[in-house]
């Protein structure tokens, strides 16, 4: 069986993300000020209501040196630079080496982790190493 092209696994990956994302309920919360910054048992002096959880980030990583991130380079959807502002480039160098997709939307980082494993999982489906990872703002 012949396998997709990069640049068609990157369409579903991102649609299998962007359904993943939509389709996420992130847990509220609620952040409150306090009349004293240290100290908890101070008076709430303002409360704010956060339907979309904690704010973060979330990408995905995959190895540079592999025919994904070839081809997706020969097609203007990944590049070396670092500093590339083309709106086309997706995956760009990770500091730790290979090359991330991050995740864009909005603040949530629930809904940007389930992006990621989505996308992650359609990767995985076509035997394209990676890893996600994500982080509190």
């Amino acid at each position: 069986m012949k396998r997709p092209s990069a640049v068609n696994i990157l369409k579903e990956a991102e649609a299998a993300g962007w359904d993943a994302y939509e389709n996420h309920t992130p847990t509220p919360m609620n952040v409150v000020q306090h009349s004293n910054p240290l100290d908890d048992n101070s008076p709430v002096v303002q409360s704010w209501h956060v339907s979309e959880g904690a704010c973060g980030f979330a990408w995905i990583t995959v190895p540079g040196n592999t025919w994904f991130i070839r081809e997706l380079k020969k097609f203007g959807k990944a590049s070396a630079d670092i500093n590339c502002w083309d709106s086309d480039v997706v995956f760009k160098p990770a500091y730790r080496g290979g090359y991330q997709y991050w995740v864009g939307g909005g603040q949530s980082i629930e809904r940007k982790e389930a992006f990621a494993r989505a996308f992650s999982d359609v990767l995985s489906k076509y035997d394209i190493k990676n890893y996600t990872g994500s982080r509190l703002d």
